[in-house]
């Protein structure tokens, strides 16, 4: 079914309840550490409950901030927010107490649910610390007690009505400038376009869906709840620990899975995953190019069809994707045609011009799911998306004889290491607070592993350069410790623009050619 429909968290909730009913729908850890089960009926049951108990505490319009990992309590909130009209403004774990207050500050969210904690991190303290700090925060909803917000409200409390085109998610994306941006997108982007790449995988009522993607980033909580939904398959929820999650795919027969090129490596390095993997059939990979070498070796060892995506989070999920039935090239070296409902244009940087195929430009993407904007912030909007009303990538493609999309690069510097975007503005801001800095660049470095690892070219402020130990430990005072960079550059100058700009790809170019001294 390619139409699109006007759809709502809710409405696509209750349909699935009353199409799929006692079908299993959910599997998933909750905060106590027991594994539970949901038929499609009982989510509806407990969702509603959740979301009456919601309401208790918000009205429909105000943001949630949700920061927890992949358990059961996370995903229940998720659907429960769309239900009571409440946006979600999913938050990564492992952020530091300041960039936590930041996100909470720029979405103004009216609440934080949270669990205790989650690898090392006491993330009830870190709540405790920075709530004083908010004055828009006045609830804070403990995922332990769960079962207490459920039962807040009489059964008969009414829901109230949610509009198509009202927003639902406010996940958090850098942008271009290195400051963190709400990226709102809507109840109809979202259900539709998730819906649709699940049908164009041919995902449907019977298929175990394994999720081990952060529902703190909008693959997770955007495109795969809402996705396996809607067509009926059941979601088998965990965070991702390569043997557990191989456990969790046996145990529970996964067939379908969809994860970044580098998770799926990982995985597969592990004693015995073809074997535990025996019933998986879909494997589809995103977030970033997957080596040909590596598709290939993966469909080989699992016996598994393997499919490609692109998307970004200001394009509401996902543009393009190839099709199991596709030839061989196609799906594994290309990202497929456009879905349906959308435009895809190879656009000249700088320009307006529309290029033709076979000619490399800017990806460009226009159509009803694409984000409504960033929150709050008109210029950036405005710079990413054009009067055209084309939202502006920033990565580099063109489409070949068959109309398929291949990716050739990208115009912003963007580090994707292993799936997770890095912003190099963003570090650098935080490099060159240092009182031994006078200068940083960051920039993203091909790795075999991750794909890409962020590099750190940083001019000192003194004769006496800071240790790369000082530089780390600096990093992660400040930010979440993936965002640290992993290799160090020291120069005595950078080479400039006209206008003054790092002309980074010469940083990199310089450095990969053995010119830098490295630390």
């Amino acid at each position: 079914m390619d139409a699109i429909t006007a759809t709502t968290a809710g409405s696509a909730l209750r349909s699935a309840a009353s199409r799929f009913g006692a079908a299993p729908a959910l599997v998933a850890t909750a905060t106590g550490g027991d594994l539970r089960r949901w038929s499609f009926s009982q989510l509806l049951e407990d969702t509603e409950a959740a979301a009456r108990g919601l309401l208790e505490r918000f009205s429909p319009g105000e943001r949630l901030a949700i920061w927890a990992p992949n358990v059961a309590e996370c995903y229940l909130a998720h659907l429960a927010c769309g239900l009571a009209g409440l946006i979600a403004v999913p938050v990564p774990t492992g952020l530091t107490a300041g960039e936590l207050r930041a996100i909470l500050s720029r979405a103004g969210v009216a609440g934080i649910a949270h669990v205790a904690g989650f690898r090392g991190v006491d993330m009830a303290g870190v709540v405790a610390a920075v709530a004083p700090q908010l004055p828009y925060l006045r609830e804070v909803v403990d995922l332990s007690a769960w079962d207490a917000l459920v039962s807040a409200a009489p059964s008969s409390a009414a829901l109230p009505g949610v509009a198509p085109g009202s927003p639902v998610l406010i996940p958090f994306s850098s942008g271009t400038t290195g400051a963190p941006k709400g990226v709102v997108l809507h109840h109809n982007g979202v259900m539709n376009a998730s819906r649709l790449v699940a049908e164009r995988a041919e995902v449907g009522s019977g298929d175990r869906w394994l999720n081990f993607m952060p529902l703190s980033y909008s693959a997770g909580c955007g495109l795969f709840v809402p996705g396996a939904l809607q067509v009926g398959a059941c979601h088998i929820l965990a965070d991702f620990e390569p043997a557990a999650v191989l456990g969790l795919a046996e145990a529970e027969a996964a067939s379908v899975l969809m994860c970044g090129a580098t998770m799926a490596r990982m995985i597969a390095d592990q004693p015995g995953a073809a074997a535990s993997l025996k019933t998986l059939s879909s494997l589809a990979f995103g977030g970033a190019p997957a080596p040909v070498e590596l598709c290939r070796r993966l469909g080989a060892e699992w016996g598994v069809t393997i499919t490609t995506q692109y998307g970004l989070t200001e394009s509401g999920g996902v543009v393009t994707q190839t099709r199991p039935s596709d030839p061989d090239e196609a799906r594994l070296a290309t990202v497929g045609d456009p879905l349906p409902g959308l435009e895809v244009a190879i656009i000249e940087p700088g320009s307006s011009r529309h290029l033709e195929a076979g000619d490399e430009g800017e990806i460009c993407v226009r159509g009803y799911q694409i984000m409504s904007g960033y929150l709050d912030d008109p210029q950036a909007t405005a710079r990413a998306i054009d009067p055209g009303g084309w939202l502006h990538t920033g990565d580099l493609g063109r489409f070949d004889a068959t109309g398929r999309l291949r990716i050739a690069g990208r115009l912003k510097d963007i580090v994707n290491r292993g799936g997770r975007k890095l912003h190099p503005g963003e570090i650098e801001q935080v490099l060159t607070a240092h009182p031994a800095v006078a200068a940083a660049a960051v920039a993203p470095l091909p790795n075999p592993h991750w794909g890409e690892i962020a590099a750190a070219f940083v001019i000192p402020a003194t004769s006496t350069p800071p240790s790369q130990a000082e530089l780390v430990a600096w990093c992660r005072y400040h930010l979440a410790p993936y965002k640290t960079p992993e290799r160090w550059i020291f120069l005595d100058q950078f080479p400039l623009t006209r206008s003054g700009k790092v002309q980074k790809h010469q940083l990199i170019h310089a450095y990969l050619n053995g010119q830098p001294e490295e630390v």
